[in-house]
């Protein structure tokens, strides 16, 4: 009967909230590693995707997406090869934050005036990078720096 089918509509949409679009803000996870959605944002000086992250050389880049006009907050699960060293975060060349190692964890806030009118930012990492063995004995050449399992982006409350 179509009077009882639009009945039971009516109920199950009784404690339904739609929020309109131009309130809700957009978030991003981006995940690293062989499952992990990241590699299409991945520029230059990234190593091949390995289970649960990936491990960065002394210089990559990043391609953030960015598409609100507001300041944002990028969080980083990572984790420094050498615990001695650390690694500077920039967005679009400027300097956000440096990455010590006291914290597989970080957020940062970036201000809005540091983005650019585009989608899209350059996110960098920079950092002094170690050879993962340096006697060579395992025949691993790479040099590494930062190894990162996600980035979160949210924009600022």
């Amino acid at each position: 009967n179509g009077k009882d089918d639009m009945e039971r509509i009516s109920l199950a949409l009784g404690s339904l909230c739609i929020e309109e679009m131009s309130e809700r803000r957009a978030r991003s996870q981006y995940t690293f590693g062989e499952r992990g959605n990241a590699d299409q944002y991945l520029l230059s000086g990234w190593h091949e995707s390995e289970p649960g992250g990936n491990w960065a050389s002394e210089h990559a880049e990043f391609l953030l997406v960015a598409k609100e006009n507001c300041d944002y907050e990028i969080t980083l699960n990572y984790l420094l090869y050498d615990s001695l060293n650390h690694t500077d975060v920039y967005i679009n060349g400027m300097k956000i934050g440096t990455l010590d190692g006291s914290a597989p964890v970080l957020t940062l806030r970036v201000s809005k005036n540091l983005l650019t009118e585009e989608n899209y930012q350059l996110l960098e990492f920079k950092t002094q990078g170690v050879s993962q063995t340096p006697s060579n004995e395992n025949g691993d050449v790479r040099i590494v720096g930062i190894w990162l399992s996600s980035i979160t982006v949210n924009p600022a409350e």
